[in-house]
């Protein structure tokens, strides 16, 4: 006991409580915390996300298309023909997927060596 001082049992716990609750929240923490979106962590220190699962606005699944969020977009792109690995296009932003490698050019400019956040 510091300085002789008895410390308060209640004010014991209610600071042992805050103290567990915080661990507890910091252990929470999630980087993919939305169901269907996928973060991807870029070499040069962007990153995007891309959500395959339902559009916004109708609820209804994505089936061709997905939508890709970057910097302060949100754009849907029909998936297009890839000789190898995914790709998505509307013609001026594209995505590619090969070996777990990504790249979305947009007219922005391009994220480039992404990979999936696991």
């Amino acid at each position: 006991m510091p300085n002789g001082k008895v410390i308060d049992p209640i004010r014991m716990r209610t600071l042992l409580g805050i103290a567990t609750l915080g661990i507890l929240l910091e252990s929470c923490k999630v980087k993919n915390t939305v169901p269907g979106l996928i973060e991807f962590q870029c070499r040069d220190g962007k990153s995007f996300w891309i959500d395959y699962g339902k559009d916004y606005a109708t609820g209804k699944p994505l089936p061709d298309s997905a939508i890709f969020h970057f910097g302060d977009q949100a754009l849907r792109l029909p998936r297009a023909g890839a000789e190898s690995g995914v790709r998505y296009s509307d013609g001026l932003t594209t995505y590619t997927n090969r070996n777990d490698v990504a790249t979305l050019a947009t007219r922005q400019g391009a994220y480039e060596a992404c990979r999936a956040v696991r």
